[in-house]
């Protein structure tokens, strides 16, 4: 990231926003939306994996609220991101940063402004509030439509029958019929049967106005590509050297100033708020270096699962295990069941008439007959006429024969 700025010839010194060379082009920008969107299956899968492998209440329960831990932890590394950098992890990953935009300040000003606390703010629930609010929706539109295809009281939900009819119907969950379950129950239905109607109209207009932006971007008609980012007043830009020369100069300015701190605080007589200050201090420095640490760990483990995604579509696991190149030995014959009919000496006979095979015919249970004979015989018994195993029709296999 840090020979983003020479290789993309990004100047050093101070740069104005309308500079092209600021300006990242539209796949970049999908390509990091795509890396945020990507974070949550990679932690998903380390977390079913982990749950697997050491079952307990609370990795059952991490696994039940996954959504939520996911939300909290992004929520916690946006914020992060976003006050100490102007950045979401996703931009300081590609080497981007937000600044605001208005047209009240000049080009020149702008690049020297920061992210005010509402911007921090309202980037932090466009970046992990949205999508999870998104996800809910689209798991509700899923049970709704399901159950608005499964019957019964789904043809009222899809409005197939009149008003009249749809609310005569029984309470699905049993019980008495009250007039305060009767209005809940009728409140709940048209809800369902709104939301049904209206969820994708609304979804295919956030996406085609997204869409827009982005096409509007990719011919410099807008400064963002997301209408969202547009609302909140900001634009996304490139970091110049400078800015990522600040960057770590701040960072080490601070943990310069908590180690000043923390040798201040080991200096002090001991008491209860000597304590406390030494333990709120420790603790600050440990949530730094984990959020510091996620940087380089949440990368990787898209990395990761996008390898485990290709390695065992390609299967290319079960050569590593030694599997390819050896034979399975074939299975064990199944026996022939005392009273089926007997098997002929000749191999070319058909053990039910008894004529030499036409149209050879294969069972599963590795039997050959001919087609005519074992297609009528399975049809009337359902099973093969040896072993007495249960075989359907579709499990018939013809033989062809390879001529010299």
């Amino acid at each position: 990231m840090e020979f983003l700025g020479s290789t993309t010839g990004a100047p050093i010194g101070n740069t104005q926003l309308d500079d092209p060379l600021l300006r990242p082009s539209l796949f970049e920008l999908i390509a990091q939306d795509k890396m945020r969107e990507l974070l949550k299956p990679a932690l998903s899968y380390a977390l079913h994996v982990y749950a697997q492998a050491s079952p307990n209440r609370t990795t059952l329960a991490l696994v039940r609220w996954q959504d939520e831990a996911f939300a909290a932890l992004m929520g916690i590394v946006e914020l992060h991101h976003l006050t100490s950098f102007s950045a979401s992890f996703a931009e300081m990953f590609y080497g981007f940063k937000r600044v605001p935009v208005s047209k009240k300040t000049n080009w020149k000003k702008r690049t020297a402004l920061k992210l005010s606390a509402l911007q921090i703010i309202a980037s932090t629930l466009v970046a992990v509030a949205l999508p999870y609010v998104r996800g809910k929706l689209s798991e509700l539109y899923e049970e709704v439509r399901i159950e608005a295809t499964a019957g019964g009281a789904a043809s009222s939900l899809l409005g197939d029958d009149d008003e009249e009819s749809y609310e005569e119907q029984d309470d699905p969950l049993g019980g008495q019929d009250t007039l305060e379950d009767s209005l809940e129950m009728r409140a709940q239905k048209r809800f369902r049967r709104t939301f049904l109607k209206l969820y994708p109209y609304v979804n295919g207009l956030y996406h085609a106005t997204t869409l827009g932006y982005q096409i509007g971007y990719l011919y410099s008609l807008t400064d963002n590509h997301s209408p969202l980012l547009h609302l909140i007043g900001i634009r996304v830009v490139r970091m110049t050297m400078k800015d990522m020369r600040e960057q770590a100069a701040n960072t080490e300015r601070m943990r310069a100033t908590r180690g000043e701190i923390l040798s201040a605080l080991l200096g002090q007589p001991n008491n209860l708020i000597r304590f406390i200050r030494l333990l709120s201090q420790l603790s600050l420095i440990g949530a730094s270096r984990a959020l510091d640490a996620l940087r380089t760990a949440l990368p990787l483990s898209v990395f990761f699962f996008r390898f485990l995604e290709w390695w065992y579509a390609s299967g290319f696991h079960k050569r590593a295990g030694g599997a390819a190149g050896i034979t399975p030995p074939p299975p064990q014959p199944i026996l022939p069941h005392p009273d089926g009919t007997p098997v002929p000496e000749d191999p070319t006979l058909c053990p039910l008439c008894l004529k030499k095979r036409t149209n050879a015919t294969m069972l599963p249970t590795g039997y050959v007959f001919c087609y005519p004979c074992v297609f009528r015989y399975v049809s009337d018994h359902g099973r093969c006429p040896v072993t007495f195993a249960s075989v359907e029709i579709e499990k018939l296999r013809r033989i062809y024969a390879v001529s010299a």
